[in-house]
């Protein structure tokens, strides 16, 4: 035993390990927290313990062991984390999809109470099952989940489409508390800018937000599409609106941030 600084540095020998400490591992935790205690910073403590064949993670995980619970002793429940893909997980996910092969990963997750991720997992590595079909509905969420292709999923694994459908632009706008009325555009009709500011932001979003909102504070999101970021438009914006994101502040190729056209 070595005295310094007014603190002891344990030397783990077996005779000294039985008589002052239950292990070679508690002496060596012992001589740390003496060390931080004295003051010695974790690098120093390193130094000062290289005989003992203490390294930085050793050094680090005593120290904050001792600082959450006070003591150096081992805290339970340490090891590998539980996984929760274990075979009833594994079953129930199954059982499932079994009585619905389009039910969603994410409904599935937080019906279990686990993480997307482990739904994943389960899918791709385990029941091997995860085939995601080209959707006329959302390609995002739409997907169906077979463990195997056969006859008899034939009309789940199809999806049918025609060739020039027929179709209608709309404008619409939604908040947390309400939407507003759905502006049809004219068929065959370019939306230019001008064409984009009296029929939609004149004669739709300023009067709906007028009495939808009232005095309270909102902001107005839209994409960089041509219409909406021509100057004329952004400067209408500017002084027809408490708030908007500009075109300049509006992430390239980001669908995924305007819900009208990625969710709603």
């Amino acid at each position: 035993m070595t005295v310094q600084y007014r603190y002891i540095v344990y030397e783990p020998s077996k005779a000294f390990a039985s008589q002052f400490c239950f292990s070679v591992m508690e002496c060596k935790r012992n001589s740390v927290i003496a060390l931080y205690l004295a003051g010695k910073s974790q690098p120093a403590i390193v130094r000062e313990l290289s005989h003992l064949k203490v390294n930085e993670m050793f050094v680090y995980h005593t120290i904050k062991r001792y600082n959450d619970t006070g003591s150096i002793a081992k805290r339970y429940g340490g090891g590998p984390k539980k996984t929760t893909k274990t075979p009833e997980m594994v079953r129930k996910v199954k059982a499932r999809l079994e009585r619905n092969p389009r039910r969603s990963g994410r409904k599935m997750a937080k019906e279990l109470k686990i993480s997307q991720d482990s739904i994943r997992r389960i899918l791709k590595n385990e029941l091997k099952v995860n085939f995601p079909i080209e959707q006329f509905i959302n390609t995002q969420n739409d997907r169906v989940y077979l463990n195997e292709r056969s006859y008899e999923n034939w009309s789940l694994r199809m999806a049918t489409g025609s060739n020039f459908p027929s179709q209608v632009m709309i404008w619409a706008a939604v908040t947390a508390d309400g939407r507003s009325p759905i502006v049809f555009i004219e068929p065959g009709v370019k939306v230019s800018a001008t064409y984009y500011r009296e029929n939609v932001l004149e004669a739709a979003l300023e009067p709906w937000t007028r009495k939808h909102s009232g005095r309270r504070p909102w902001t107005f999101p839209q994409d960089s599409a041509p219409s909406h970021k021509a100057r004329v438009n952004q400067e209408w914006l500017k002084n027809h609106v408490p708030h908007f994101i500009s075109s300049t502040q509006w992430l390239s190729k980001s669908p995924d941030a305007n819900p009208m056209d990625y969710s709603i």
